[in-house]
């Protein structure tokens, strides 16, 4: 795989993140049998599970949790590259609860993992 795309994905995704916006186009960014690993059972929401799998399931993740939540401020870092198929971003948000109104600060690493041109995992680390 080309660096060049191996960047691109990571642009891609870095402008997402900051833009907050639930519709990411997952079938351009993300392998049908993608993975997307939380750091534990319910990190993001409340009886979610850890592991994601599958562009359907993706989706419906990103909805609930634009649903729960909605960020304040996010700071992405620029991508640190590992090889030609992966990389990580560094993640400082300010997320706030729809419900209740409350904010949360949060730093977390996302590493992504690519085949093809498309990510087939995602792994986020809490800080």
């Amino acid at each position: 795989m080309e660096h060049k795309r191996v960047a691109e994905v990571a642009d891609a995704i870095s402008d997402l993140i900051r833009s907050g916006d639930p519709g990411w186009p997952v079938a351009h960014l993300y392998a049908e049998d993608a993975v997307s690993v939380e750091p534990y059972e319910g990190f993001s929401a409340p009886g979610e599970p850890r592991e994601t799998r599958g562009h359907d399931a993706l989706r419906a993740k990103h909805r609930r949790h634009d649903e729960i939540g909605e960020f304040v401020s996010c700071e992405v870092s620029p991508p640190f590259f590992h090889g030609e198929d992966r990389f990580a971003l560094n993640l400082k948000a300010v997320a706030r609860n729809r419900a209740t109104g409350q904010t949360q600060t949060f730093e977390e690493v996302a590493v992504y993992h690519l085949r093809d041109g498309l990510i087939v995992r995602e792994e986020f680390f809490a800080m």
